[in-house]
């Protein structure tokens, strides 16, 4: 991961600064501002910047490495929706990855996160998810949903 850290009089500057490095927009990266000292003669703020390209292509690297460790064989599949990254893990050994209610997925998820939390001193949302395991369980869950509201609105019990 290519981050750089950036400093300058003010939050502001820095900013530009780095965004002047890396050669890109303000929607193409991700910006932390790390600490703003003042003193009596001086200021001083700096950032850490990277490009989202960056950061997802470290994501799904880490992600990657992480499956790979526990010695199962996989694809990964990164999607980006609204400033969150969306992973599906594609593999024959899902049961291993799901883990009981989806357990395993979950932790997964949490340690993805910590890692970018440690990396970028800021919250970075990520979802994991397994052969479309997450999305099929919300699937189920609304066709449940519909078809309890047709029978109360048939047999008008709550």
């Amino acid at each position: 991961m290519e981050k750089i850290i950036v400093e300058a009089k003010t939050i502001e500057e820095a900013k530009n600064n780095a965004l002047e490095k890396l050669n890109a927009q303000e929607s193409e990266a991700v910006i932390v501002p790390l600490e703003e000292k003042k003193g009596l003669f001086s200021k001083k703020a700096q950032v850490l910047a990277i490009t989202k390209e960056d950061l997802h292509k470290d994501i799904k690297n880490f992600v990657s490495k992480l499956v790979k460790d526990m010695g199962i064989t996989s694809t990964v599949e990164l999607k980006v929706r609204d400033d969150s990254v969306l992973i599906n893990i594609i593999t024959k050994d899902s049961a291993i990855l799901i883990g009981k209610n989806g357990r395993t997925i979950d932790a997964l998820q949490t340690i993805t996160n910590s890692y970018l939390l440690e990396e970028l001193k800021e919250y970075y949302r990520v979802t994991i998810d397994v052969n479309d395991y997450k999305q099929k369980k919300t699937r189920r869950l609304e066709k449940l949903a519909k078809y309890t509201a047709k029978e109360v609105a048939k047999s008008k019990v709550e």
